[in-house]
C-alpha cells in the first residue's frame, strides 16, 4: 500500500530538494514503514497544501501542521514528530524587545500568510492590532528584514539557521539575523490525516510505527539532518 500526503518547502523539516525529503518526511517514511506503507509526498506552496485535499482524493494527509482545536475538528492527529522552536528574528542593529504580546505593537512584523503561530497573536494580527506584511515563505521574510521592509520576522529557529547558512544571498548577513531569546511559542509538528474511517486507521498505524522501538529504520540521511 502506498499512501500520498501533501507538504511545503519548509527546510529543514520538509522540501522537494533535502536529503530524505527533510527530517518530518524521514520520520513520518519510517513510521508508516513498520506497517510495509511505503509514503510519498506531493509539494505545493503552503496556501495550496489544504486546497489539495479538496481537488486531489490520492492525498490522503498533510504535514508537518501544528496542532489546534480549530484543526483537529477537521482532521486526525498523528503523535508528535518533532517541535517548532517558534519566536522573532531581528537584526543586530535593531533595539528590538518583547515580554507581552502589546509590546509587539511597535513594531513592523513579518508573518507568513497561512501560517499559525500562536493564538494571542494571530488574534491581534487579524484583529489589526499589529503592523504586519504577509509573505509567501520564510525566505522572502529574511530578504524583506534584510531590506529594512519589517523590524521583526515570526519565524522557527531551525528554519532561520538553515536559511542562512544555506542561501547564498544570506551568508554574507547570517550573523546579523538574531533569533530572540523568549518563544512566541515552542509547538510540536504532526500528520494530519483527513477525518475519514480509513484516516483514522492510517492515523492509529502510523502512531504505532512511531513509538516502535527498532530505531535501525531511521536512514543515514535523517541522522545527517537531524544532527544540523
Amino acid at each position: 500500500m502506498t499512501v500520498r500526503l501533501a507538504s511545503l518547502d519548509w527546510p529543514p523539516y520538509t522540501g522537494e530538494n533535502l536529503p530524505g525529503e527533510g527530517t518530518s518526511a524521514i520520520i513520518s517514511r519510517h513510521a508508516f514503514a513498520v506497517s510495509n506503507i511505503d509514503m510519498t509526498t506531493v509539494f505545493y506552496p503552503w496556501r495550496r497544501v489544504l486546497d489539495s485535499l479538496q481537488s486531489d482524493t490520492t492525498v490522503v494527509g498533510y504535514y508537518p501542521e501544528y496542532k489546534t482545536a480549530r484543526l483537529e475538528q477537521k482532521f486526525y492527529f498523528s503523535d508528535s514528530i518533532g517541535t517548532s522552536p517558534l519566536g522573532f528574528v531581528y537584526l543586530a542593529e535593531t533595539a528590538f524587545n518583547w515580554s507581552v504580546p502589546d509590546d509587539l505593537k511597535n513594531w513592523r512584523v513579518g508573518v507568513v500568510a497561512g501560517y499559525v503561530n500562536q493564538p494571542v497573536f494571530d488574534q491581534m494580527v487579524k484583529n489589526g492590532e499589529l503592523h504586519t506584511l504577509a509573505a509567501n515563505d520564510d525566505l522572502t521574510l529574511l530578504r524583506l528584514l534584510n531590506a529594512g521592509r519589517i523590524d521583526v520576522a515570526v519565524m522557527d529557529e531551525q528554519v532561520l539557521h538553515y536559511l542562512t547558512r544555506t542561501t547564498p544571498e544570506l551568508s554574507p548577513a547570517a550573523r546579523k539575523f538574531v533569533f530572540h531569546p523568549r518563544k512566541l511559542d515552542t509547538k510540536t509538528l504532526h500528520v494530519a490525516f483527513r477525518r475519514t474511517d480509513l484516516g483514522q486507521k492510517l492515523r492509529d498505524l502510523f502512531n504505532y510505527g512511531l513509538h516502535h522501538p527498532d530505531k535501525s529504520l531511521i536512514s543515514s540521511d535523517s541522522a545527517k539532518l537531524l544532527s544540523q
